[in-house]
C-alpha cells in the first residue's frame, strides 16, 4: 500500500504528493485529486520511476479549496494498491 504525503514543494510554488512504496516496485504510481462537491477522481499526474511523485498547481483551485488526493501503485502483475486518501487545504 503506497504511503502519501502531500505537502508545498520546495523548490517551486506547487503542492507535491509523494508516494512511498514498500515491497515489490510498482510499474508506475498515479496520483489523482477529489474537488470539494465533485464525486468524480481526477489524474492529477502519473510517475513511472522512483521517488514517485505529483504536483497540484494552487492556481488551478479556488484559494483555501479543500481537496481530496490519493495514490495509486500498479505492479508488473497488474496489480494495484490505494493509499489513504489526504484533505489539503489550497493554498
Amino acid at each position: 500500500v503506497p504511503k502519501l504525503t502531500v505537502g508545498p514543494d520546495t523548490l517551486s510554488n506547487l503542492v507535491a504528493a509523494t508516494a512511498t512504496v514498500t515491497g515489490s516496485a510498482p510499474v508506475s504510481v498515479a496520483f489523482a485529486v477529489l474537488r470539494a462537491g465533485s464525486h468524480t477522481l481526477k489524474r492529477l499526474d502519473v510517475d513511472t520511476s522512483p521517488p514517485y511523485r505529483g504536483f497540484l498547481d494552487p492556481a488551478s483551485f479556488k484559494r483555501q479549496d479543500r481537496v481530496k488526493v490519493v495514490a495509486i501503485a500498479r505492479g508488473l502483475d497488474g496489480s494495484t494498491a490505494v493509499s489513504r486518501v489526504v484533505t489539503v487545504t489550497v493554498p
